[in-house]
């Protein structure tokens, strides 16, 4: 069967659409494990169990026994931070404004360790600020609510991570558990 150029062009346009969504997809299927992962993480260290291997008890406790949760590592200085917790330790602490989210950070690490920058700056940020420059670029957007990130280091020590912009609470969500994900990782490489 002989296809004119206009057909032959449809199907490389398809065909094309066809791999853009299944990279969607893989990236998708990738963030959402590391999504799982990080969700683990937290819940190994608030003494909880894996959904996946719980085992519900032959008996309920009496109702007047009072359940005693584990004690968890007190929360970085500030009040409103969130504490990044890695292997029962308290790395760092997270807070978030109504236009920027703080990542500070009580250990050295140094931005050269993977996965900082080729996963979570260009990856995960990288892609995030790509989606808002076209979004500007096509004037959906204005110019200055384009996200941005600021990293404070001393030499390559990062200590503090600044996020301007990121206006969505799903991508708040995402900064927040990808760094988490991202820092247990690093400090695996420290070791």
């Amino acid at each position: 069967m002989k296809l004119d150029a206009e057909q032959v062009r449809g199907i490389v346009e398809l065909r094309e659409k066809l791999q853009e969504r299944l990279e969607q997809l893989r990236q998708e299927v990738e963030m959402t494990t590391l999504n799982i992962d990080a969700l683990d993480t937290v819940l190994t260290q608030s003494s909880f169990t894996r959904a996946s291997q719980y085992k519900p008890p032959d008996t309920l406790p009496p109702e007047d026994t009072e359940l005693q949760p584990k004690s968890v590592p007190p929360p970085p200085s500030n009040d409103d931070a969130e504490p990044i917790i890695v292997n029962d330790a308290t790395i760092g602490g997270i807070t978030k404004s109504d236009d920027n989210i703080s990542i500070m950070l009580h250990v050295p690490v140094s931005i050269q360790t993977q996965p900082f920058k080729s996963f979570f700056l260009e990856r995960i940020i990288g892609g995030m600020i790509k989606k808002d420059t076209i979004e500007a670029e096509n004037e959906r957007l204005p110019k200055d609510s384009v996200m941005r990130y600021e990293l404070k280091t001393q030499g390559d020590t990062l200590s503090h991570i600044i996020i301007y912009n990121y206006r969505l609470e799903e991508r708040a969500r995402e900064i927040t558990s990808t760094i988490r994900w991202t820092l247990s990782r690093m400090l695996e490489h420290v070791r």
